[in-house]
């Protein structure tokens, strides 16, 4: 899919690098936090963009999932916005195709 595709998805999309570095938000995440997608790609995600991310329940299973070379895991989580109540989503993390392409999918539960 293109970006454009990507950023036209009824479902919250974020490709991260292991590290976490944005490098795609679209347009559904970005409303669902009320933030500007391009200012949050090149920021890590756990810890500038959703701290509420930087937890065991998910970051831990991202790096797990990284470390372990097949990032693939589902559960449910609600996200704690600053500005905005909170939306509990089922979240998909997945391992890309490219090298050090990594997706966070949030599907509104």
């Amino acid at each position: 899919m293109s970006d454009e595709e990507i950023d036209a998805l009824p479902i919250g999309v974020i490709r991260v690098n292991a590290d976490g570095i944005v490098t795609l938000y679209n347009a559904f995440e970005a409303r669902m936090a009320g933030r500007e997608g391009k200012s949050v790609v090149g920021r890590n995600f756990f810890t500038d963009i959703a701290p509420c991310t930087h937890i065991p329940d998910f970051m831990g299973r991202f790096s797990a999932g990284v470390a372990q070379g097949d990032l693939n895991d589902r559960f449910l989580f609600t996200y704690d916005f600053e500005f905005r109540p909170p939306v509990r989503c089922r979240v998909d993390l997945i391992s890309g195709q490219a090298p050090d392409t990594y997706w966070i999918l949030a599907i509104i539960d």
